[in-house]
């Protein structure tokens, strides 16, 4: 800790110093005694903390150099991913470069960086800053049937090694895989796969198990959401608001949008009832759109931009948070 703290010259002189005592026979020996004999000192560790990024970031993985002096690590932004490299001795920072990953790794020999860049892997020479794609190219044959069927027996062990109740809530556990395994061969599809593990899961009658499946299509719709909640009841034309959700796009104070109003339009675009107004918002995440609103009790009707966000998961969970939080709070 304390040789850490020293600065570029002053830890140059110690080392000077230590270069031309190690060069004695006599402190080999009582350096070599000392180290067989080191105890960590774990007195006052609260004291002896040091922040190293200059400032707070979303940091993904760091390598430290072998001499102590460096350290590299990965940090995120709104846009992309960046290499920081920071003097340990001058606490000089600078951006090397940016990448396409977070994951870096050290060379055995200390001298190079192994990256994730432009969807590619690089080796990055810190010294002198140059950077050389690596070229890799590789082929897998995946057998889809096989994977399923390590997976099915891997959760099946996880289970059994890891549920809290030793007893399993006195399931017969070896009995259940022997009889949803038989169904393995008749599977093939990852979709029909999440529900037979979910099923096997599902007899412990526990909380929080199943299986999950989430196709990717990237070609697929790509619902916007403005942070709303809808009359699904109401038939005619339009969407009668009937929550605008807390932190979402349209809970800004400058916006007029309120529950009870009617959104007629989306980009100019009228929302009827025989026609599914959902993909007015496809692929409009991030983007402006243009809303025609009218409101009922001031007989108005006005237009409003706003932004929508890819997901609302995370604004559906906060309220179910804060709601339950309040519910408590009353009772």
């Amino acid at each position: 800790y304390d040789k850490f703290r020293l600065s570029k010259e002053d830890y140059a002189l110690l080392k000077e110093r230590e270069d031309k005592i190690k060069k004695d026979s006599t402190w080999r020996k009582k350096d070599s005694l000392a180290k067989l004999n080191w105890v960590p000192d774990l007195n006052r560790t609260d004291q002896r903390k040091i922040r190293l990024t200059p400032a707070s970031m979303t940091l993904g993985s760091y390598v430290l150099a072998p001499a102590g002096d460096k350290l590299w690590y990965t940090a995120f932004n709104e846009r992309t991913t960046e290499l920081w490299q920071l003097d340990l001795r001058t606490r000089e920072t600078k951006v090397i470069t940016k990448l396409s990953g977070s994951d870096i790794r050290l060379s055995p020999d200390g001298k190079w960086l192994l990256l994730q860049a432009s969807g590619g892997f690089a080796k990055l020479e810190p010294e002198s800053g140059r950077i050389t794609p690596i070229g890799v190219r590789s082929e897998m044959t995946l057998n889809p049937s096989g994977e399923r069927n390590y997976i099915f027996h891997h959760a099946w062990r996880q289970v059994k090694k890891k549920f809290y109740d030793p007893k399993l809530h006195g399931v017969n556990w070896e009995l259940y895989k022997k009889a949803y395994a038989r169904f393995l061969p008749h599977i093939n599809n990852n979709y029909d796969f999440q529900e037979l593990l979910s099923e096997m899961l599902g007899e412990l009658n526990a909380s929080h198990t199943g299986g999950r499946y989430s196709p990717q299509n990237p070609n697929g719709d790509q619902t916007a959401s403005l942070g709303l909640f809808y009359d699904e009841f109401i038939s005619g034309n339009g969407l009668v608001i009937t929550e605008v959700i807390e932190g979402g796009p349209v809970d800004i104070a400058v916006s007029r949008i309120r529950a009870g109003h009617i959104i007629e339009q989306i980009d100019g675009t009228a929302i009827t009832a025989d026609a599914d107004w959902a993909k007015l918002l496809n692929r409009k995440a991030g983007n402006n759109v243009l809303l025609t609103v009218f409101d009922p009790v001031n007989k108005e009707r006005y237009e409003e931009s706003i932004k929508p966000i890819a997901n609302e998961q995370g604004l559906l969970y906060d309220r179910w948070v804060n709601t339950m939080r309040k519910m408590v709070e009353k009772l």
